[in-house]
């Protein structure tokens, strides 16, 4: 994985596939996407609350994580990480990405 250039989309189509495979879990699986072309990997949707998921490789600020929760008033959100270690900053959560 280390030698391939096409790391974060591997590593996004992990994610959705174990995402996919609990769908059943939630009300619902999409993504964000503005206009400015920022987005947020994966919105998970459970009853009336909205879960943020952005995938990321290597570390990096959340920005769009962030803009997403304002804009819809989430009071968490979530990254998931091949190379950050489990770690919780106040109202978003890094999880390292062999865990999901």
């Amino acid at each position: 994985l280390e030698l391939r250039n096409d790391q974060g989309l591997l590593v996004e189509n992990h994610v959705h596939g174990q995402l996919y495979k609990n769908k059943a879990e939630t009300d619902g699986l999409y993504f964000w996407r503005t206009t400015n072309r920022q987005e947020v990997d994966f919105v998970i949707k459970q009853g009336e609350f909205l879960y943020p998921l952005e995938v990321k490789v290597t570390g990096g600020k959340p920005n769009h994580l962030k803009k997403f929760m304002n804009q819809y008033r989430c009071k968490h959100g979530f990254i998931a990480s091949l190379k950050q270690p489990f770690e919780v900053l106040n109202d978003i959560t890094v999880v390292p990405g062999y865990l999901v």
